[in-house]
């Protein structure tokens, strides 16, 4: 079965972004975008998909992270403005950033994402706006992430705590938030806890 691309962390991220090299730059930056966005799509679906997801085209893979509300709305144009940029330094060879369409990747970026990076869209060059926007989109798909999976634990966590309690209506708890609290840090230490789900396809 085809594996999602795999996530980066932020060491990997930053190795990618701050490149002398603006082919490396935005080829690389692409990609560990495109894989937090397949991540995302993969723990917004009831089962993993990932076949499906890694096959589909980058702007699908957009408008199914929007349709699955995975993503803002507003987030659509910035990304795929970053998309375009990879197209072409991939297929025509190019080897510099134009002004126009970095900023279009920046004017695109979501209310949320330009909050993430705020003084930065202020940078004039186009390859250190071309980094701040490549940060904004990834943290903002990265710690929406994060959040999807620990809300799946904090729910698993409260559904055994409930059955905890009805199973024993004699039972005292001091302090249920606490006790939640436990039963999601339990979880979350599991290995590979955060988002297991059935899979399907091939």
């Amino acid at each position: 079965m085809k594996s999602l691309h795999a996530l980066p962390d932020l060491e990997e991220f930053a190795g990618c972004i701050h490149s002398h090299d603006d082919l490396s730059k935005i080829i690389r930056g692409h990609q560990c975008i495109e894989a937090a966005l397949e991540h995302l799509i993969s723990e917004a679906l009831p089962y993993r998909h990932d076949a499906l997801i890694k096959r589909l085209q980058f702007t699908l893979k957009v408008d199914l992270a929007i349709g699955l509300v995975a993503i803002d709305r507003d987030a659509r144009e910035g990304l795929l403005a970053l998309n375009k940029i990879r197209n072409r330094f991939a297929h025509e060879l190019a080897n510099s950033f134009s002004r126009e369409e970095v900023d279009a990747v920046m004017n695109g970026l979501s209310k949320r994402q330009r909050f993430i990076v705020k003084d930065g869209v202020n940078y004039e060059e186009p390859a250190e706006r071309f980094r701040v926007a490549c940060c904004a989109i990834f943290f903002d798909l990265i710690t929406t992430l994060k959040k999807a999976q620990d809300q799946k634990l904090w729910d698993q966590a409260t559904h055994e705590f409930a059955e905890e309690m009805i199973a024993d209506d004699h039972k005292y708890y001091e302090n249920v938030d606490d006790e939640i609290k436990a039963r999601f840090l339990k979880l979350k230490e599991q290995p590979g806890a955060p988002g297991s789900r059935p899979s399907f396809g091939r």
